[in-house]
């Protein structure tokens, strides 16, 4: 049989010890992760954006993330062609786990990254930069 991957599992627990049991097949590797999670803060927000020309047609994303991603889902990748305050759409559908994003065919305008954790919640956006063809 195989295990296959699920979405993270919420458990609610107001007591500081934690029993978990778990019945698997041998031969097995199993990743646990435990994130805590609380109500008041967010996802740190990713900072020091940087625009780079990758190639003749394409545009490399990265930026730093100074917080903890363990229990992050996803970065995501925004695009506005309207200005640095308005209109974003995400570029990217599939998971980001990297500090970098690839654009095949970048349009002139305005790119920023959030990051989102495992229960969905979205931060604070990176300082938007230009892209100028």
């Amino acid at each position: 049989s195989q295990i296959e991957h699920s979405q993270p599992k919420r458990i609610n627990h107001s007591l500081s010890n934690v029993n978990l049991n778990f019945l698997l097949p041998s031969p097995v590797i199993f990743v646990l992760q435990l994130c805590s999670l609380n109500p008041l803060q967010l996802p740190p927000q990713p900072h020091w954006l940087q625009l780079t020309q990758n190639y003749n047609t394409s545009m490399l994303i990265s930026w730093r993330f100074g917080g903890d991603t363990s229990c992050l889902s996803s970065f995501l990748v925004q695009f506005s062609s309207s200005g640095p305050m308005s209109g974003y759409t995400n570029l990217n559908q599939d998971w980001v786990p990297d500090l970098s994003y690839e654009v095949t065919q970048p349009s002139q305008g305005w790119y920023r990254v959030s990051a989102r954790d495992v229960w969905g919640r979205e931060g604070q956006p990176s300082p938007s930069k230009k892209w100028r063809i």
